[in-house]
């Protein structure tokens, strides 16, 4: 299905699965609809600005996207219409009144009567009627000292991702979003997986504990279970059970590239045989076993992400472990006039096993070389070397344990 001149930066299926939307990125900008089964494309729209979120409604009659400076409603075309060729999308802007200057950064549809909300770059939810109409705005800036950054709709009301970490639900009856429950996610930067072994860990963290935003959230009305994306690259699963919602899994990933991958050596006993370790541009390295719920792990997996073993932090710098947030807007770029666009090694560049698999050093981009104790579950850095100028790019070990 060809249609786009450049990149698609959102897909989008409507609730009864008939039609596919795509999104164009700035330099494209185009919506189209298709009948992804057939592979046609029934309607094709012209975006004026940024696009930075879509969202459909319940009966899949309209769409809107949200961006910079911009809230636009579009109605769709069905397959069921026996439409032979493409046609144009027919549009109708959102009324902002005074919030005609605001970047909106996600929206969802919250019932049939097409009541939208919006959330802004600022933090601020809006609400928009089934006129299109901006009629009320929601801030917690004052109260709770924090933003919204994402949202999404469950049957049980609205999920909020905010800037502190939480995910809030909101009760969607009546005129306003009354707040029920909270939802903290169970992990936090710089926490070790391996020692996460009891689900009342997951719950207690330290006071100083610094918590990835949410970034985005996916529900559908008809599974009980919802996914967040933190700003970590980590993906938490929540499930509902017992009218409440509690951690089910994870995914804990590298934030970055992986720059190194190397084996464990199959002879030690110091790791469960299949490990896998890797070096990322995080500042962290990782050992994975994919083995399943192999009886050789023993005491190693832990219910927060079983194949992801342990986790050594090499960089106490926090921004390593968190992506920068990409808002496309209108105009000249926001950034820093006076920063490198030139992108510069970080994180860890290599690492090596001893034949012995007793000990491990990692060489990083800024020259250090960290020498790390494998014999102890809590794998220790045992040794930091400032040992070249710039990256190191290659390890190894010799033949002799000392060197």
């Amino acid at each position: 299905m060809a249609a786009h001149t450049v990149s698609i930066s959102i897909v989008r299926f409507t609730p009864d699965d008939l039609t596919l939307i795509s999104i164009g990125c700035q330099h494209d900008s185009q919506i189209i609809t298709w009948d992804w089964r057939s592979g046609n494309d029934l309607g094709v729209g012209k975006l004026m600005s940024p696009v930075n979120a879509i969202a459909v409604s319940f009966d899949s009659s309209m769409c809107v996207t949200v961006g910079s400076k911009s809230v636009k409603y579009w109605f769709l075309p069905m397959a069921s219409d026996g439409l032979n060729k493409r046609t144009g999308l027919t549009s109708r802007s959102a009324i902002l009144a005074d919030k005609r200057n605001v970047n909106f950064v996600d929206a969802t549809f919250c019932d049939q009567t097409n009541r939208m909300l919006a959330v802004t770059a600022s933090g601020e939810v809006l609400e928009f009627n089934g006129n299109k109409k901006y009629v009320k705005c929601y801030s917690w800036k004052d109260s709770g000292d924090f933003k919204a950054i994402c949202l999404a709709r469950i049957p049980e009301g609205l999920l909020v991702g905010c800037s502190d970490g939480l995910v809030r639900l909101f009760c969607l009856i009546g005129d306003d979003l009354d707040f029920l429950a909270d939802l903290a996610p169970p992990t936090h930067l710089f926490m070790d997986p391996a020692n996460a072994y009891d689900p009342q860990q997951l719950q207690n963290h330290p006071e100083d504990a610094i918590f990835p935003e949410p970034r985005c959230l996916v529900a559908s009305s008809s599974s009980p279970t919802f996914v967040v994306g933190y700003a970590d690259r980590s993906l938490i699963e929540f499930s509902r059970e017992h009218n409440s919602w509690s951690f089910r899994r994870a995914s804990l990933g590298h934030t970055g590239a992986v720059n190194c991958i190397e084996s464990f050596p199959s002879s030690s006993s110091c790791m469960p045989a299949g490990t896998v370790i890797t070096g990322g541009s995080d500042g962290t390295v990782r050992f994975w076993n994919f083995g399943g719920d192999s009886d050789d792990k023993g005491d190693i997996a832990n219910i927060l992400c079983p194949s992801l073993l342990k986790v050594v932090y090499l960089d106490e710098n926090p921004d390593l472990l968190l992506d920068k947030r990409c808002i496309e807007l209108v105009g000249p770029s926001q950034d820093d006039p006076n920063a490198s666009t030139t992108m510069t090694p970080s994180g860890v560049q290599c690492t090596r096993v001893s034949h012995d698999g007793r000990s491990m050093v990692a060489g990083t981009a800024n020259g250090m070389l960290y020498l790390i104790d494998l014999s102890f579950s809590d794998t220790p850095i045992i040794d930091v070397i400032n040992a070249h100028d710039s990256e190191v790019s290659s390890l190894d070990f010799s033949d002799h344990a000392s060197t």
